[in-house]
């Protein structure tokens, strides 16, 4: 079978109907991709994760962040800056290739869904808006 690389919307769909209800933490991802692609582990995990996350803000699905307080001191998700480079760079430094599934939850990163990340979330099966 030649992988075409649909799976990637397909993974950044079941992300992103979840992103519907609430942020989606490094876990969650890395939920979807194994039950996804057959049960990666450890770096091949780690790098089909990067991969969908690339993806998904390459086509300004997600923003990934972390979650914090603001100057208002409101609980919030807090994207972080700069272009889709920058920020897989420092996911690859804040996720060690050594490291199977994220230990913490969140300790990663998060993502939150775009306006057009909630329109493919909308388009999952289990949708029923």
């Amino acid at each position: 079978m030649v992988d075409d690389g649909s799976y990637l919307e397909d993974i950044a769909r079941e992300i992103t109907y979840y992103g519907l209800a609430d942020w989606q933490m490094d876990a969650d991802v890395c939920a979807a991709v194994f039950e996804y692609k057959g049960g990666a582990f450890g770096n091949q995990l780690r790098s089909r994760s990067l991969e969908v996350i690339k993806y998904m803000v390459d086509n300004c699905l997600v923003k990934v962040g972390e979650l914090g307080y603001n100057e208002n001191e409101v609980f919030t998700f807090k994207p972080w800056p700069g272009t889709t480079e920058v920020v897989m760079e420092r996911l690859r430094q804040n996720w060690p290739e050594n490291m199977d599934f994220p230990e913490g939850m969140g300790d990663i990163f998060w993502v939150s869904n775009t306006e057009l990340g909630d329109r493919l979330g909308r388009t999952h099966p289990e949708d029923v808006e």
